[in-house]
């Protein structure tokens, strides 16, 4: 009976912990902004008046990902296969305006030094979805 009952509350301690988050400190929006526009600045060599013209960029980017993630919270019901279609759409119609104004914004070598960059980061994400899967 004692091994059931240490096996029961082993087996709650080990769940409970499992579901348990991680929470970090959350950043403002000028803070996110701030990091992502120096890694950016050490990575590809901006200059400061390509940083001025990139930080506007990042921090609606930003806010736009805060809205989408707070809207997809509170609304968990399904959507429609249109919908999703929709919101494909708009994403990706936010990303090609975002690399036209990152290449008209870099020199060529940066903007090259940006795409890999991007790819190198979208490899080390889907191995991260893969490896918890």
């Amino acid at each position: 009976m004692k091994k059931i009952a240490l096996l029961l509350v082993l087996c709650l301690t080990i769940s409970v912990s499992a579901q348990r988050r991680k929470k970090g400190q959350k950043l403002s929006i000028e803070q996110k902004t701030e990091l992502a526009v120096k890694r950016m600045a050490v990575h590809l060599d901006l200059t400061e008046r390509q940083q001025n013209r990139i930080r506007p960029m990042l921090s609606e980017k930003i806010i736009k990902r805060q809205e989408f993630r707070k809207n997809r919270k509170k609304n968990k019901t399904r959507i429609s296969d249109e919908k999703r279609y929709e919101l494909k759409m708009k994403k990706l119609d936010n990303r090609l305006a975002f690399n036209s104004e990152m290449k008209r914004i870099l020199s060529n070598d940066q903007y090259e030094k940006f795409r890999k960059l991007k790819r190198k980061m979208k490899k080390r994400r889907k191995k991260r979805v893969h490896d918890r899967i």
